[in-house]
């Protein structure tokens, strides 16, 4: 046996994944090295792996005791529970081990474990084992149980001699040198693995006990038994045998008097049924009596059969007969609705066709007021244009107006200048003279009416105006009212079906009617309503303008009339006395415009008072009135202009409303649903409605010839109808014929009637008629039958019971002997119960009497190993094979220790006992204790004991690799070589030995080492290293 190799990862401080290969170099051909490094680093760790891997055990774990360990999961874990070995924070841990077997084959054993979901606080789930073969990688076992069994197989050591073989923990016979005996026993039974003798004498002593304790059982089993013997159990059979013969006559009387039973009650029974049976042949005579009116039917319909066919032809022709019928009456119905279908399809292509007239017609009416709306259309925007040049007219009209209002307005403010002065000269023109006064009140008074004239002027003219603005304010809403009438029903032009399809119109989709996906009617629709709109609205503001500012030059208007009316009417109340005066010269006229001015009495007192004044002042005021005469002029020229203007402007605004009008009316002649839109899609309009009424009419058309052509078949299918039932009818009469002929030669039958009405009977209910007669026939016959075998059964019976006595007798007789047959049975029963209890003692005597000697030879045999061996503490065995195992491990010892130190030898101390004591040839064989040795001797007198240990264990097979940890550092330089140099000779025996140590001194000595580096925070690294 030899390891191969040593793997690990995640164990304790050792975190990397580490292999130690003994196959490569330079662990190969190193029979020494060293496992160094220092404490604490790892070293033992790489054993901890070894045996982990083998067996699920540590061996520095081993006897620990204690609380168990908070996981990091917060599970309890004991401190043998070889899971210790995972690192804290890590999820998993494994290790393995190759090695070749005792058979010469090289195998692989490994062992790990995980934590739940590989997370470093999950639960630690149970430690798995594997064990393959290196060759073929095949695995011979997955399971903890299975894998340990194979190791130790292949191994050929168990887990305790391993560690005593393989791994050599000198240190504990370090403490086994200076113990005392009872110290020593102790740990020589842990060394030597000497416990299995304990347990082997502690066996012995409770095998002894179970034997003795068997053989006294058997013993007193015995002693009740010895009273039944074989003449006790043959006269008990004798007994039982005597009572079985009375209870087989007790047994045979009563199947005599059970058979007689059965006769009497079989006797009842044959009564019982004969009177049955005569019962059932009444029955059956009475239902056959009663079947015999059928039997006339029953001829009549069998004699009928015959002519069945017959009849099957006659009632097959008045089927085809009535089929015919029917088929006449619903094509006759056919007919008459093929011909009322004819002449509806023939109405509904004349409908078309008229309907095809009038759409050319309309048609043409379209396309007719297509081009006179065209017209219209460019005559009104001729007019349109007219009317805004017109417009453009009136606004400068309207300025020149402003100017000349403005000019009036400075003459008013001249004559109000010159009223004041008139004041003043008042007095004047009352000193003058009568006529002189009243032409001079006269001359002045005509430009004051002349001027109060033309403020009536303006203000006639003014309202006239106004009401002329009103008027046309009216008529623009008119119109306004119009063309959103026109644009509404241009709007609703189109059928709520079309208006609805064209709002499903979409750019870019194609259309559900023509599958185009360019939409021009919308886009056209949409801009003619827009600038129809446009116009409208600008319509409509050119009026609103228009009607503010005829309504403010008629409030100027009003204005200065109202104060011109003020002004003339204080005038009269003050000259009124002037007015009478000034009739007769001025006239009415005169007068008329002297009552509408109180000026001018005043003005003519002042002329008179200063007629050089008044010179001045007439003079003056000639020269006003001349001014006021211009502006004068100039105001009804303008008003002349403005009125020809506005005389032009209402002409074209009427000549614009006729042409509106015309092309409403226009408008409204085109048909609805081609309103708004353009040449080209009144076009496709048309020829699309052309298309689908040609369709209409060609489908009508074809709907006519179809109608009609079914109206020929069915006249056909009619007529041959009615041949075809002329022809059943003459058949149905010959086969009427042949009956009537048939029933005259019938002795059952008078006329076809009647033999209708036979065969008109159900074929099933007379097969059942039939069966019921032959049933009842068969009845009676066997009712018959049986009535005659009971009547003999009875009479033979009859005879047989002669001499057996009647039922009464035969129960009482039966309970008598049944009340013997019971005591007989209950004595038998308890006879055979004691026979079978006597005979069963009897079998357990022989039994035991034959079990006895060899109970006796056991339980001596075990009270001779008892005396030897056996002891309740095992200590006697246990006492026996240590001094053997101790005399033996003291003979390994010396031949080591002959080749590692020949000076000294151990012996025991005295026979019986475990001390040792050392002889030393050096000093003429001084033999002295143990601890008298210096500490290099000690460590050299351990490690002989060590190894001797190794060879015990493996005295059955070659070890090839040993493990020794610590125990160097307490040897001086020399005596380390002498260990060093026995170890080199342990091998050439071809033992490859690993040393355990930090000894500073034995890694300079040997040249291989496996180094266990710390690298910090509680990891360390495995490398292999050479000098």
């Amino acid at each position: 046996m030899r390891i191969l190799a040593i793997r690990g990862e995640n164990l304790a401080s050792l975190q990397q994944p580490f292999c130690v290969d003994f196959r490569t170099e330079p662990l190969r051909d190193a029979g020494l090295y060293a496992i160094t490094g220092p404490t604490g680093a790892g070293k033992s760790t790489i054993l901890d792996a070894l045996c982990v891997a083998l067996y699920n055990q540590i061996p520095r774990l081993r006897g620990e005791k204690g609380e168990g360990v908070l996981d990091a999961s917060g599970d309890t874990i004991k401190p043998t529970d070889p899971v210790n070995l995972l690192r804290r924070g890590a999820s998993s841990c494994s290790a393995s081990v190759d090695f070749v077997g005792i058979d010469g084959v090289e195998y692989s054993a490994s062992w790990g474990v995980r934590r739940a979901k590989n997370q470093p606080d999950g639960k630690l789930q149970h430690a798995t084992m594997s064990f393959c073969r290196l060759h073929d990688k095949q695995e011979l076992a997955s399971n903890t149980t299975e894998c340990r069994r194979l190791v130790e197989e292949k191994l050929g050591l168990n887990y305790a001699q391993f560690t005593r073989t393989v791994l050599l923990a000198q240190r504990e016979f370090d403490n086994f040198l200076n113990a005392d005996s009872n110290e020593k026993a102790t740990l020589l039974e842990r060394i030597t693995g000497s416990e299995i003798y304990a347990q082997i004498s502690e066996q012995i002593h409770l095998l002894y006990g179970a034997a003795r304790e068997a053989y006294l059982r058997k013993k007193e089993e015995l002693a009740p038994l010895l009273s039944v013997t074989e003449e006790t159990v043959q006269n008990q059979r004798d007994v039982l045998a005597s009572l079985a013969k009375e209870r087989t006559v007790q047994l045979v009387q009563i199947d005599r008097l059970g058979k007689n039973e059965e006769k009497r009650r079989r006797m009842q029974a044959i009564s019982r049924d004969y009177t049955a049976a005569q019962r059932e042949l009444a029955q059956a005579e009475s239902d056959w009596e009663h079947l015999q009116a059928s039997r006339q039917i029953l001829a009549q319909w069998n004699e009928a059969q015959q002519v069945v066919p017959i009849c099957h032809q006659l009632y097959d022709l008045r089927k085809r007969k009535a089929d015919y019928e029917s088929r006449l009456e619903q094509l006759a119905l056919d007919l008459a609705q093929a011909e009322k279908d004819t002449q509806l399809a023939e109405k509904s292509l004349e409908a078309l066709e008229l309907e095809q007239s009038e759409l050319d017609a309309r048609i043409a009416r379209t396309r007719e007021a297509m081009v006179r709306a065209a017209t219209i259309q460019q005559q009104v925007d001729a007019l349109e244009l007219s009317e805004r040049r017109l417009c453009t007219e009136a606004e400068e009209l309207e300025k020149q107006l402003k100017q000349a209002l403005s000019v009036a307005q400075e003459a008013e403010n001249g004559l109000a200048t010159l009223r004041k002065n008139r004041e003043k000269t008042s007095l004047e023109l009352a000193q003058l003279k009568k006529d002189e006064s009243l032409y001079l009140v006269a001359t002045p008074v005509i430009p004051l009416l002349e001027s109060l004239r033309t403020a009536w002027e303006d203000e006639v003219k003014a309202t006239s105006l106004h009401r002329q603005a009103q008027l046309e304010e009216k008529e623009l809403a008119t119109q306004i009212e119009e063309l959103e009438h026109q644009l509404q029903e241009l709007r609703g032009a189109v059928s709520p079906e079309i208006f609805k399809l064209r709002q499903q119109l979409e750019d870019g989709a194609p259309c559900p009617v023509c599958g185009s996906i360019h939409h021009p009617l919308i886009q056209e629709s949409a801009g003619s309503a827009r600038v129809m709109k446009g116009d409208i609205a600008s319509l409509i503001s050119s009026v609103e303008t228009r009607l503010g500012a005829l309504t403010a030059r008629m409030g100027e208007c009003q204005q200065r009339v109202q104060q011109a009316s003020s002004s003339v009417d204080l005038y009269a109340q003050q000259h009124s006395k002037w007015l009478e005066k000034i009739r007769g010269l001025l006239g009415e006229a005169v007068v008329a415009g002297w009552e509408r001015t109180e000026e001018l009495a005043a003005w003519q007192k002042s002329f008179v008072s200063n007629s050089q004044r008044w010179q001045l002042l007439r003079t003056q005021d000639e020269a006003d009135a001349q001014q006021e005469k211009t502006h004068s002029i100039t105001a009804d020229y303008l008003q002349k202009e403005f009125q020809s203007k506005e005389k032009l402007f209402r002409a074209h605004s009427e000549k614009l409303e006729n042409l509106r009008a015309e092309l409403k009316t226009r408008r409204e002649e085109v048909s609805a649903e081609l309103r708004g839109k353009t040449p080209e899609i009144l076009e496709r309009t048309i020829a699309s409605v052309k298309r689908d009424m040609q369709e209409k009419l060609a489908r009508q058309k074809g709907e006519v010839a179809r109608m009609s052509e079914r109206k020929v078949s069915l006249t056909t299918q009619l007529s041959q109808t009615e041949k075809a039932h002329g022809q059943c009818a003459a058949e149905e009469g010959e086969v009427l014929t042949k009956l009537q002929d048939w029933c005259a030669t019938s002795t059952l039958f008078t006329d076809t009637s009647e033999l209708l009405a036979v065969l008109q009977q159900p074929r099933e209910a007379m097969q059942q008629l039939q069966e019921r007669w032959h049933t009842a026939s068969e009845k009676k016959l066997l009712a018959s039958a049986k009535l005659q075998t009971l009547g003999k059964q009875q009479d033979q019976m009859a005879q047989e019971l002669v001499d057996v006595p009647e039922l009464e007798t035969i129960r009482a007789e039966q309970l008598s002997v049944n009340a013997l047959l019971a005591k007989l049975n209950e004595e038998i029963g308890a006879r055979e119960g004691n026979l079978k209890l006597a005979e069963t003692n009897l079998e357990k005597q022989r039994q035991i009497l034959a079990q006895l000697p060899a109970l006796e030879n056991d339980n001596r045999a075990w009270a001779d190993l008892e005396s030897l061996l056996g002891s309740a503490s095992g200590k006697k065995f246990r006492t026996i094979a240590q001094r053997y195992t101790f005399d033996l491990l003291i003979a390994y010892a010396n031949e080591h220790l002959q080749r590692i130190m020949p000076r000294y030898k151990l012996e025991r101390m005295q026979q019986g006992s475990l001390a040792l004591q050392i002889v030393d040839a050096e000093m003429l064989n001084e033999v002295r204790p143990v601890h008298t040795l210096s500490g290099g001797e000690t460590f050299l007198v351990s490690l002989s004991l060590s190894l001797a240990l190794s060879s015990i264990s493996s005295s059955s097979q070659e070890v090839g690799s040993l493990f020794i940890d610590e125990g160097f550092g307490s040897l001086d330089p020399d005596t380390l070589g002498v260990a060093l140099q026995a170890l080199e000779n342990l091998q050439l025996q071809g033992k490859q030995i690993g040393l355990i140590s930090h000894v500073q001194d034995l890694n300079e000595r040997i040249p291989v080492k496996v180094q266990i580096t710390p690298q910090g925070g509680g990891t360390s690294t495995v490398s292999v290293l050479v000098g």
